[in-house]
């Protein structure tokens, strides 16, 4: 026998209606979430061609990017501003470009420095004729690392002239790595 509404309370047989009716709505809900995630992975699969032969990587393939801009930055004579640090790792597979000042020759004051702390060197710059203004500001690009046996987890661009170097407008550094590996 069913209970009347008592003070505007739902009876026993109104509760349990709205329960079944939510409990139905959940359950639509939930298989129509299901058959969207099921598509998804099956699409994506389909997507991926069979047979596919990556290449298997030497170390973490990754991709960082940063740009430095220098311009209107004093780096006081035998100074440096360091750029970048990829300590616990070292730099696997990467490169930099550097758009600084240069003389008429394209040989800049400064130079790009890099190494695994405090052991720096400088690196060997290749200047980029097309894209250079030689007298006044240059690009300049290496590959990192130069060679297999050399550790690369910092990079700073130094002065080492005596006297202090502001750099023009559009000086910039950019830094790409590739790939990482866990210093040994």
């Amino acid at each position: 026998m069913p209970f009347k509404s008592v003070g505007g309370q739902p009876t026993d047989e109104e509760t349990f209606y709205r329960t079944f009716l939510y409990l139905s709505q959940m359950q639509h809900a939930v298989s129509i979430v299901s058959a969207i995630a099921v598509s998804v992975v099956l699409i994506t699969a389909l997507m991926i061609p069979l047979g596919t032969n990556y290449p298997e990587a030497q170390g973490a393939i990754t991709r960082d990017s940063q740009t430095i801009l220098l311009d209107g930055k004093t780096i006081p004579g035998g100074g440096f501003i360091h750029l970048y640090d990829s300590t616990p790792y070292k730099i696997a597979n990467g490169h930099i470009a550097a758009n600084i000042p240069c003389d008429d020759t394209s040989t800049s004051p400064l130079a790009i420095l890099t190494g695994q702390a405090p052991n720096l060197s400088a690196a060997n710059l290749t200047v980029v004729n097309e894209l250079s203004n030689p007298g006044t500001i240059c690009i300049y690009h290496v590959d990192i690392p130069p060679n297999a046996t050399t550790t690369i987890t910092d990079i700073a661009i130094q002065n080492p002239t005596d006297s202090d170097e502001e750099l023009p407008a559009g000086s910039t550094v950019v830094i790409g790595v590739n790939e990482i590996e866990p210093l040994s």
